[in-house]
């Protein structure tokens, strides 16, 4: 799905190409569903405490419908609402990369993998998150123009 990203974003791109955006957006809300669907699965048997489990779940539930909400709104013709939904979705994607920043130095702390969960359930989408919201917030959007 991150492989996505670059034809997902690009102004460019989706300009010169739509059909590809259209297309590759529909195998990236797939992926997501599968993918979140299969978190959900795994949470309960996870070995992690109840409060990292919270966390995979919460961001299994926000990546759905993150995605889900995106998807809806580009077939309801809001482009602009689109885009900032979807690239909600795009940060809680990347949250798998973060998990593995934050884990990696953790690890050679000497902690398990288990124990790494407590910090990585939360911090490898949350802060992505609020950072991109406050961005969002920052930049003029053009319904309101």
């Amino acid at each position: 799905m991150l492989a996505l990203a670059p034809v997902q974003v690009s102004q460019a791109l989706r300009t010169r190409w739509p059909r590809a955006h259209r297309i590759s957006g529909r195998l990236y809300g797939i992926g997501v569903l599968i993918a979140g669907l299969s978190a959900l699965a795994l949470v309960p048997t996870a070995e992690a405490s109840l409060f990292a489990k919270a966390g995979f779940t919460a961001l299994a539930l926000a990546w759905i419908g993150s995605t889900g909400r995106g998807i809806w709104l580009a077939r309801a013709g809001d482009h602009d609402a689109h885009r900032r939904w979807m690239l909600r979705s795009l940060a809680l994607t990347f949250g798998a990369v973060t998990l593995r920043i934050i884990m990696g130095p953790l690890m050679a702390m000497g902690w398990t993998v288990a124990q790494t969960y407590d910090v990585t359930a939360w911090g490898a989408w949350v802060p992505s998150l609020i950072l991109l919201e406050i961005w969002q917030s920052r930049r003029p959007h053009p319904a309101l123009a």
